[in-house]
């Protein structure tokens, strides 16, 4: 272990480093005289070089080449696998559920992903199912545009609920009266959405 004066104020930082037999050391590890731990590297400053950094304001930094920089793995029991939290109020988590979905959310709002199943799917307290409760949007927090490649089920998953294509057309009512009342409606230009329905529309 080495112990490293820099600058003409002496300003120390801790180093530790390793070497096989009849080897020059290399670090491996250093307290900088600011307080924060590097491990493999020496740039306290730059935070995009290979290596770790946890500062004594909190931060925690970890750069890796080409690979995955964290891994966080919880044994046993499924559940929560990273918690975050704002003024030590948890906000929201990332964990894993029975079937091995990785859900993200907060409380019992939550979002699954199955790459098995190609599907996002409504997840509540820990990943626990959670049928028709969550909401998208409201009318005052709206999504603007939605992009579909096939249909869209309301009110049901049956093949009748499926609305998968929509028309275009005039439809211009047929009005029946007396010779002392005149009944004037205009032409109505329809966008109808293909669903198995019947109706029917009578005027007096």
């Amino acid at each position: 272990m080495l112990a490293e004066a820099q600058g003409s104020n002496n300003a120390h930082n801790f180093v530790i480093a390793t070497s096989a037999a009849s080897s020059t050391p290399t670090e491996r590890m250093r307290i900088t005289s600011s307080g924060k731990l590097l491990i493999g590297k020496t740039d306290e400053s730059v935070i995009n070089t290979v290596g770790i950094e946890a500062h004594p304001t909190g931060l925690l930094a970890a750069t890796r080449d080409s690979n995955v920089p964290l891994i966080a793995n919880r044994k046993t029991s499924k559940g929560a696998i990273a918690q975050f939290r704002a003024d030590n109020v948890v906000v929201g988590q990332i964990g894993a559920e029975t079937s091995n979905y990785l859900y993200i959310g907060n409380g019992d709002t939550n979002l699954a992903f199955s790459a098995g199943s190609d599907l996002i799917f409504p997840r509540g307290t820990n990943g626990a199912q959670r049928d028709a409760a969550i909401d998208l949007g409201n009318g005052t927090n709206r999504f603007k545009d939605l992009y579909l490649s096939g249909g869209v089920y309301l009110g049901g998953t049956g093949s009748a609920n499926k609305l998968d294509d929509y028309e275009e057309g005039d439809w211009t009512p047929i009005v029946q009266g007396s010779t002392s009342v005149l009944l004037l409606i205009p032409r109505i230009r329809l966008v109808i959405l293909k669903v198995e329905m019947l109706f029917s529309c009578s005027g007096i």
